[in-house]
């Protein structure tokens, strides 16, 4: 028989060679141990551990479980087992072996932990912070639980204590990559992108092969204006990582903010083959079809209808009965959810419907999934009867928060953009839901029952391109509200001092060949006109390349091309208003940008196209009352641009009245938007109602 002292010395050896590095020379020792003690537990739960550090989860659960069959009250060996389930999905499973481990031994650091991270993934912040605020009490050493426990405090928009925590971690240990990268990240939602980039680089300076870090770095110089570096970087976390699919979508985004379509799609399609099951890295895919010139509407039908079989239908068996307890005329519910609830287009447009409407008539639900708040987020919240923070949030739990209000109609401000909640609405959260202001067309969600806009952008006959029902507002789907304070239109007409000054204020990924041909011909018809570019990326090193590239086939150098980034409203809409006339994108035309050329007395020239995305310009320019500017060609686009350019005196006319005339116009009447929506949604409403 073998003797005990044989084994248990085995095994201490092989405790002493893992302490030292030598995980080989420690899983044969362990391995020994039972060919002698068949079965026996600490030996195949440290073997579980090597596993489990190997990447063999399976293998490592098999073991674990094996070992504590024999010790079924260890609770460490539990809360091993805990993180292997965690890491293999088995959500359930995992919550399980965390919280008897700690039923058993309520003070164990590692299981409090643990549990943390499990919540955190599970996308309940709160929960998570409150694990891992017991898990730092009991080991205040746990520099790793510290870290995600500042990322879970940004998650609930305590940005400024989760950062003091990642500083303090730094002072104490600066080699720590993931304290670096976790205050990039924040860096980044908090929207101060040249600190982010500065953390980032200290971070792959310090680890090259962190993939995560290089992915945050292009987040960081994407979301900051230089996609050409973000492309670079992403590139890199890629070579590390070659089947993370979340990179490739960020690489997508990157490729199309330089303009390169092509190439961005087929990092989009990269991405669905690594991670077919992910909703909104699918709804990258989509987006990015709104920007391809050669794109028609039955293709984005099939292709949205595509994402909801994926991952739409899935939860009709999730949905319920939502019987409406209001009866005709009464005080309506309305809610309305998006990460854009502040200075983005999204929140200025929603800020002239709420404004506006009678609160006797409605009582609004905003849903912000925003994690910094601004002057627009305050002026939509002083409008609301219920403003909700969201942000961290998993689907589920928001949709049963949102069930939880009761309301009679949930609108999606969203769509395929970023950080969207179509998935909520998969699962339906009020008897009618509808999709307005912040996608370009179909979102091809079977639960969406229908997407609001007006006959300018769809058409009368084009229903059929529509999953939802189509609602149309008589004077237009949206009004503008301007910023406050907005002083009047300074401008001086072009004569000896400079030649006539175009302006683009596109998003760089608008800007394609077809485009880049139209503005060569009307700067090559008119020698001493020049072109300005703004927008953030619009300075990318990369983007000025191909740009000029673009317009040197018609005679068109460096010297009359000029570029600048993003930057302060303030100064974007001086800039605006400095140009003569603005010329519009297509196949993908500007919204809000053709509002603001209007406002700052800035005539428009516009493309009308075949699509939503594409008649965005036309149907704003035509609501108010300006339609003489849309050209149905792309002959007509440059010839009314060289037209309009070259009658000062209608250049002088429209500096001086054009704000007075978006004001008296449906486009910039927030009244009449509030009356025609109340009176559109409340006959959707009964339909609705009276079909279910």
């Amino acid at each position: 028989m073998t003797s005990p002292q044989t084994w248990q010395f085995l095994l201490q050896q092989g405790l002493a060679a893992h302490r030292q590095g030598s995980v080989a020379e420690a899983v044969r020792l362990w391995q020994r141990v039972l060919t002698l003690q068949p079965g026996q537990p600490d030996a195949l739960h440290l073997l579980g551990l090597c596993d489990f550090q190997e990447g063999r989860l399976e293998e490592a659960e098999r073991k674990m479980r094996l070992s504590l069959k024999q010790r079924p009250r260890e609770a460490p060996w539990l809360a091993n087992l805990g993180e292997v389930l965690r890491r293999r999905g088995d959500f359930t499973g995992a919550g399980q072996a965390f919280e008897k481990a700690l039923a058993l031994q309520p003070a164990l650091a590692a299981a409090w932990i643990g549990l943390g991270n499990l919540r955190r993934q599970e996308g309940h912040p709160a929960q998570a912070e409150q694990a891992y605020r017991q898990g730092l009490a009991l080991s205040p050493a746990s520099h790793a639980a510290a870290c995600n426990l500042a990322l879970v405090l940004l998650e609930q928009g305590y940005a400024d204590e989760a950062e003091t925590l990642l500083r303090d971690l730094l002072q104490r240990r600066p080699d720590m990559v993931e304290a670096w990268n976790n205050l990039g990240v924040l860096l980044i939602e908090t929207a101060r992108h040249p600190e982010a980039i500065a953390i980032l680089r200290q971070a792959v300076a310090l680890k090259s092969d962190h993939a995560e870090a290089w992915n945050n770095l292009g987040k960081a110089c994407l979301d900051g204006g230089n996609p050409g570096q973000a492309e670079e970087a992403f590139r890199r976390a890629l070579s590390l990582r070659p089947d993370w699919g979340e990179v490739e979508g960020n690489h997508g985004n990157a490729l199309r903010q330089l303009g390169r379509l092509d190439e961005s799609q087929e990092a989009y399609w990269r991405m669905l083959e690594h991670r077919p099951a992910d909703p909104r890295l699918h709804s990258s895919l989509l987006l990015g079809l709104h920007y391809l010139p050669d794109m028609d509407r039955q293709r984005l039908l099939a292709a949205h209808r595509e994402w909801d079989r994926r991952h739409g239908l899935p939860w009709r068996e999730w949905s319920r009965t939502h019987p409406w307890r209001r009866g005709a005329g009464s005080r309506l519910r309305l809610g309305f959810l998006s990460p854009d609830l502040g200075q983005h287009p999204v929140g200025f447009f929603l800020l002239s419907l709420l404004q506006h409407l009678d609160v006797r008539e409605v009582e609004l639900f905003c849903y912000s999934d925003r994690q910094r708040e601004d002057a627009i987020s305050a002026a939509l919240k002083s409008r609301c009867s219920h403003w909700k923070g969201v942000c961290g949030l998993n689907d589920e739990a928001l949709a049963e928060g949102i069930l939880a209000d009761g309301l009679d109609v949930m609108f999606d401000l969203a769509g395929h953009t970023a950080h969207n909640r179509l998935p909520v609405f998969a699962r339906r959260v009020a008897p009618l839901q509808i999709s307005w202001l912040g996608y370009v067309g179909t979102t091809g969600l079977s639960a969406m029952d229908a997407v609001l806009a007006d006959a300018r952008h769809i058409p009368h006959g084009e229903e059929g391109d529509y999953v939802e029902e189509v609602l149309r507002l008589p004077g237009g789907y949206i009004a503008y509200t301007p910023p406050p304070d907005l002083p009047a239109p300074v401008w001086s007409p072009p004569g000896r001092e400079r030649g006539p000054l175009f302006g683009c204020f596109a998003n760089p990924a608008k800007i394609n060949a077809e485009v880049l041909q139209c503005y060569g011909r009307i700067l090559s018809a008119l020698p001493r006109s020049s072109l300005l570019f703004k927008y953030g990326g619009c300075d990318d090193a990369w983007n000025r390349q191909r740009i000029v590239q673009g317009l040197q086939p018609f005679g068109i150098g460096a010297e009359r091309v000029i570029f600048r980034g993003g930057g302060a409203q303030g100064d974007h809409l001086a800039r605006v208003g400095s140009v003569d006339v603005v010329l519009d994108t297509f196949p993908y035309a500007g919204g809000v940008t053709t509002c603001e050329a209007l406002w700052m007395g800035v005539p428009m020239v516009s493309l009308r196209g075949d699509r939503f995305a594409a008649r965005h310009g036309a149907a704003h320019l035509e609501a108010a009352g300006c339609g003489q500017w849309v050209a149905d060609s792309a002959e007509g686009f440059v010839d009314k641009a060289i037209e309009r350019v070259l009658d000062e005196e209608g250049l002088r006319r429209a500096h001086a009245t054009l704000r007075e005339q978006v004001q008296a116009s449906p486009l910039g009447d927030g009244g009449r938007l509030a009356r025609e929506f109340l009176v559109v949604v409340r006959q959707a409403l009964s339909r609705r109602v009276a079909i279910s």
